[in-house]
């Protein structure tokens, strides 16, 4: 399972869409994080992660020691850590809002849960289960509707 972050644009046009966002490790950037960076259009990671690598690959040539690629590859993977978060942030910067978070097999799934109206039907932590989750918590939910109330 996927958690997807659902943002919700500033202004409710019709022709405005909800962005999910995968929050998981981004194989594609750790791979090329320079290109992932730029595809996703993070201008200042970006510039912070070429400004890193060419610190590291300045500093282990001076220290003639040939471990600058781990300390690359650890940005990479810094990069395909961190790189969802960051998205989030940016698109929290441009005014979008979290609507939800989904649990879901893949993208195709969470747009369609999104779209029968789970989220809002989800615990307070906002998590979408898959229909077989959604049904124990609703039998869940029932055997304790007695004692709440």
């Amino acid at each position: 399972m996927t958690r997807f972050v659902v943002m919700d644009p500033p202004s409710r046009l019709p022709a405005a869409e909800a962005v999910f966002v995968r929050d998981r490790f981004s194989w594609l950037a750790f791979l090329f994080p320079f290109v992932w960076l730029l595809w996703n259009r993070l201008w200042l990671a970006t510039l912070g992660f070429v400004a890193a690598s060419a610190a590291v690959a300045f500093a282990f040539r001076a220290v003639g020691s040939g471990y600058g690629q781990f300390a690359i590859l650890a940005l990479c993977a810094l990069v395909a850590l961190e790189g969802p978060a960051w998205r989030i942030a940016k698109l929290r910067r441009l005014g979008y809002t979290e609507t939800a978070i989904l649990n879901a097999d893949r993208l195709d799934d969470a747009e369609r849960i999104y779209a029968e109206g789970a989220a809002k039907e989800a615990p307070a932590r906002h998590i979408a289960l898959t229909p077989a989750g959604r049904q124990a918590a609703r039998a869940v939910r029932t055997l304790l509707d007695p004692i709440g109330g």
